[in-house]
């Protein structure tokens, strides 16, 4: 049984997850009631609520009232501390998921009991939950017609059933810098150099273990030529006829806003 110092369980309530997918009833997440489980020593607690797989569910016989919801659907509807809360609990069901051998010697891990972490009882190798940094960015320019202000959007292959157009984004690569995987992303993807690169803020997605980090730049030179394996279009859009764009509580839709907001 895992918790962190601070918290004190609720051995009476659990929150259930199928993947990105949170246990809802009417599409409002449903703490469910569960037996005291610190017993068990896969189970990991948050927040005073033991975090269950609907695998763990079966495996204990209980039948489930409801629907699971993913969570980029729940986000827009969520307060923060319930964002926190469910990205945190993916992300370490996901960890245990993948991490359920040592890295070093392969035998099986077991839960720490004063930390998120899993522990090899034979070496004693210690592993923590892996985060992967993404950078994010909204690249702006003015209407070289009209002198309006843009600002860049891509059209994803995976988002091309919703014809939904989002920022440039991507995974840091070991040795990069953030700056350095920013100007990369753009060039791979879009063929385009950028200019005047701030940070603005982060955000963590459980996609599956993602802490995206969000900057704003400008246009400098380049022509468009999109990276035909990754986007399915790519072109920059006056702030005032955008096109289907990401939903509310993403770091994509917030970093859109602010710069219509801006300008």
């Amino acid at each position: 049984m895992s918790t962190t110092p601070t918290q004190t369980p609720n051995p009476t309530l659990a929150w259930v997850f199928d993947g990105d997918s949170v246990l809802c009833q009417e599409g409002v997440p449903h703490a469910i009631t569960v037996d005291d489980l610190s017993c068990h020593d896969d189970v990991f607690t948050l927040s005073g609520h033991y975090l269950l797989t609907f695998t763990q569910i079966q495996s204990l016989g209980m039948a489930l009232v409801g629907e699971f919801v993913p969570y980029r659907q729940l986000v827009a509807t969520l307060t923060a501390d319930m964002t926190c809360q469910f990205s945190t609990a993916i992300q370490l069901l996901t960890w245990q998921h993948t991490h359920r051998f040592c890295g070093v010697c392969g035998t099986p891990t077991q839960i720490a009991n004063s930390e998120y972490a899993k522990v090899c009882p034979n070496c004693r190798h210690h592993s923590y939950p892996k985060i992967q940094p993404c950078v994010i960015v909204a690249i702006t320019r003015k209407n070289p017609n009209t002198q309006k202000q843009q600002i860049l959007l891509a059209k994803h292959h995976r988002h091309a059933h919703a014809n939904m157009y989002g920022l440039i984004a991507g995974y840091v690569e070991v040795g990069e810098s953030l700056e350095n995987a920013v100007h990369r992303e753009v060039l791979e993807e879009t063929g385009l150099h950028i200019k005047n690169l701030h940070y603005l803020e982060s955000q963590a997605w459980p996609y599956p273990t993602n802490l995206m980090l969000g900057f704003v730049a400008e246009y400098e030179s380049g022509v468009l030529a999109p990276q035909a394996d990754e986007l399915a279009d790519v072109q920059f859009f006056d702030l005032d006829n955008l096109p289907h764009i990401p939903n509310i509580g993403t770091i994509a839709r917030r970093l859109i806003d602010l710069v219509c907001l801006q300008h």
